[in-house]
């Protein structure tokens, strides 16, 4: 299979999973430039335009690429057609014609350049829209940028999925690199880091020195999403490793994660406490103000003039997720375009009730199960079963709101069956006690949306 006949099967994918009108007008204009860290690179359209794209056809894109199911490839990198020069240089030396799995660009220091710095400019301070929520883990993030190594080492964001956490650490590497092009600063999700170490243990001929370098010789590392490397007893001991070899040497260490380092079951006691040496900032969901400012400056980057009254709208229906609502922008914005129009108060309903009827559809009490104790980390069996101690209860009582309030028209009865037999009274209870607490609980209504988001983007 060719780079153009993977891309064909893609396309015919794409047709049977979206509008035609969307498949002809972005889909079509896309070109498939070559394949890099098990990424299909393809170029787009404008940069001015890429956000609302990726927003609306990332996952689908990634879908099909899955579905051609070529080994070396594991998700789709859209970059702008009117900044992609380097990429297209990368690749013009290839042979096209070849089958694709050898069309692979090598390691060079072109390719490296991507690989140590994959930082979006447009997280940057000024792009940052402060509030309430997050005025202290904005300054925290400002001082860190000035004086890397010298100001809260680590610096430590936590707090719920979309509220801004990616974009604050980006904007420190962002800044960094604008006082001083030649800090190393490596962004990269903690995915990442133990994927680059299971690669390194089976294939590397010298004894993982290539792997600890490129980590152990960052000036600034920025962990993404830290909560996952809990349970991973041979990752968290490499990141312990790396973790006091730089904040010996005085460089600067990031990381983001959903909740406190003491919140991670799993995680080694000598990580927590370290990860809480220096300053621990959270960002918390924006009020109705912040969320309007958001959508007012995303509105003007996408050069759209959009009424008051529908932007409020939209921050109205979106409470305690920035990307989500970000995402719902673009598609009313996509919408618009469609429909020759500006983004109005019906368009925005229009774009409301399909997100609802489509995020909402198939939803099982096992997916809603399965993803509470990958959130929570906890077993199946202590959730479904009798343990009482306050790890299990909270998530228990978390999945069984959720199954109420998802999937429609199950019995009390049954969902009392599903957990190990319990009365009706008891899940009754259990959905009363978590919607009372999200009326004045900003933790557990971050939990919940998140959890959500999971199940949306399933």
């Amino acid at each position: 299979m060719t780079l153009e006949e993977m891309w064909s099967k893609m396309v015919a994918r794409l047709e049977m999973t979206m509008q035609a009108y969307s498949v002809d007008t972005w889909i079509r204009s896309m070109t498939p430039l070559g394949i890099h860290d098990e990424q299909l690179v393809v170029k787009a359209c404008a940069q001015s335009l890429l956000s609302t794209i990726v927003t609306s056809f990332q996952e689908k894109l990634n879908e099909a690429v899955r579905f051609v199911d070529v080994p070396s490839v594991k998700a789709v990198l859209l970059v702008p057609q009117d900044n992609c020069e380097e990429w297209e240089n990368m690749f013009s030396a290839l042979d096209k014609s070849k089958n694709v799995s050898e069309y692979i660009k090598p390691s060079d220091e072109g390719v490296q350049k991507y690989d140590s710095v994959p930082l979006n400019p447009k997280y940057n301070f000024e792009s940052f829209v402060v509030g309430s929520s997050n005025k202290f883990s904005y300054a925290a993030a400002q001082a860190v940028a000035e004086n890397p190594g010298q100001t809260y080492n680590p610096l430590f964001i936590y707090g719920g999925t979309g509220l801004g956490k990616t974009h604050l650490m980006q904007a420190i590497g962002n800044e960094v690199l604008l006082n001083d092009e030649k800090t190393r600063v490596l962004y990269v999700t903690s995915e990442k880091f133990v994927t680059d170490f299971i690669t390194s243990i089976r294939t590397s001929k010298d004894g993982n020195s290539s792997f600890r370098k490129k980590y152990r010789e960052a000036d600034v590392l920025i962990v993404d999403d830290i909560q996952f490397i809990a349970g991973k007893e041979a990752s968290q001991e490499e990141i312990f490793h790396t973790f006091n070899e730089l904040h010996q040497a005085g460089k600067q260490i990031i990381l983001a994660c959903d909740r406190k380092p003491k919140e991670i079951q799993g995680l080694d006691d000598r990580l927590c406490s370290r990860f809480e040496w220096g300053m621990l900032v959270d960002v918390l969901p924006p009020d109705l103000e912040t969320r309007i400012s958001i959508l007012q400056k995303k509105a003007h980057s996408a050069n759209q003039n959009i009424d008051f009254e529908v932007l409020q709208l939209m921050a109205e229906k979106v409470e305690s997720n920035v990307r989500e609502m970000e995402g719902l922008l673009n598609k009313v914005i996509l919408l618009a375009r469609v429909h020759d129009k500006k983004p109005t108060v019906e368009i925005v309903q229009e774009v409301l009730k399909e997100i609802v009827v489509k995020s909402e559809e198939n939803i099982t009490s096992e997916m809603i199960i399965e993803k509470v104790c990958e959130f929570f980390n906890v077993a199946k069996n202590d959730l479904l079963g009798k343990k009482k101690n306050r790890e299990v209860v909270e998530p228990r009582q978390i999945c069984i709101y959720l199954i109420t309030d998802l999937v429609h028209n199950m019995p009390l009865a049954k969902i009392g069956n599903i957990f190990g037999g319990r009365d009706h009274t008891t899940i009754m209870h259990a959905r009363d006690k978590v919607a009372q607490k999200l009326e004045t609980n900003i933790k557990t209504k971050v939990q919940i949306s998140d959890i959500k988001d999971m199940l949306m983007r399933r």
